[in-house]
């Protein structure tokens, strides 16, 4: 989840910090992680975590082999929409004290969703379900 909001018009992006200020700094484009710069993903085919096990991928036989490698599964990336590459902050190129605030908000935005997702797999594991 992205705490911050881009605008592809000014190139810049808007978060707001710890202190409840809100904050832009400039913007540009990078690879999109989410794809590796693909523009494509097959993820929905997948399970949660990515790719199969050797004895699913067995078990799949050799007509989804192919298609799958060959791409018929492949649908555009929702997170750069198939362009490949995604807005991003430009930490380089704001001053120190916008991306000190940056960099605290998004440190603690992740310690916060891990947090979430161990007790989530906590409550998992104590209800005997599995992920």
């Amino acid at each position: 989840m992205s705490f911050y909001e881009t605008n592809e018009r000014d190139m810049s992006v808007t978060f707001e910090d710890l202190k409840g200020k809100s904050r832009t700094i400039s913007a540009c484009y990078d690879v999109c992680l989410a794809c590796e710069g693909k523009g494509k993903t097959s993820a929905h085919v997948e399970h949660i975590g990515g790719g199969f096990t050797a004895s699913e991928w067995d078990e799949m036989g050799e007509e989804f082999q192919d298609n799958y490698m060959s791409g018929v599964y492949d649908k555009p990336c929702p997170e750069c929409k198939g362009n490949r590459v995604v807005l991003v902050p430009n930490l380089t190129g704001c001053d120190e004290e916008d991306r000190e605030a940056f960099e605290e908000t998004k440190l603690q935005l992740e310690e916060w969703e891990s947090q979430q997702e161990m007790e989530m797999r906590s409550e998992m594991w104590a209800s005997g379900e599995r992920w």
